[in-house]
């Protein structure tokens, strides 16, 4: 399924959290505020990226294929499609097309939000599966990340 979220000029800041599904919100409520504690975290980790150039709109891929290419290190190049994406395409005024791409398995939601000239995008993540994050923006679960990268 495709479909677009914005188009309009922008400048684009994602922030990556992992949840922790253990957040009792209701402990926090009583006992401290509602603020988190270091024993009661909202989140495991945060993690965010600036893009550089001006985006135009953001498209929004379920259950998409992505390609993660590059070149070992004998210098010969590699290219593997990975199912059971889900992709955020941040088509550029230039033409260029910057994706985030993170496995269904772990991909909670997303949020987008507006500060002045600014697009701010949130991307939530389950805590259930072990994944890592090979190239800044782009998540994979463990299973289904290419044996032969995995060395």
């Amino acid at each position: 399924m495709t479909k677009f979220v914005k188009s309009y000029l922008m400048r684009v800041t994602a922030h990556f959290y992992l949840v922790n599904e253990d957040f009792s919100p209701e402990y926090a409520e009583a006992n401290h505020g509602g603020e988190e504690t270091e024993n009661n975290m909202r989140y495991y980790w945060e993690d965010s990226l600036k893009v550089k150039n001006e985006i135009k709109s953001i498209e929004l891929l379920e259950d998409s294929v992505y390609t993660i290419q590059g070149v070992f290190p004998d210098g010969n190049g590699f290219s593997f499609d990975i199912p059971n994406m889900t992709q955020l395409l941040l088509h550029g005024e230039d033409e260029s097309v910057t994706a985030l791409a993170f496995s269904k398995h772990i991909y909670h939601n997303y949020t987008q939000e507006k500060d002045g000239e600014h697009e701010i995008i949130r991307v939530y993540f389950k805590d259930y599966e072990v994944f890592s994050n090979p190239i800044p923006g782009v998540y994979i679960t463990a299973k289904d990340f290419p044996k032969e990268l995995a060395r």
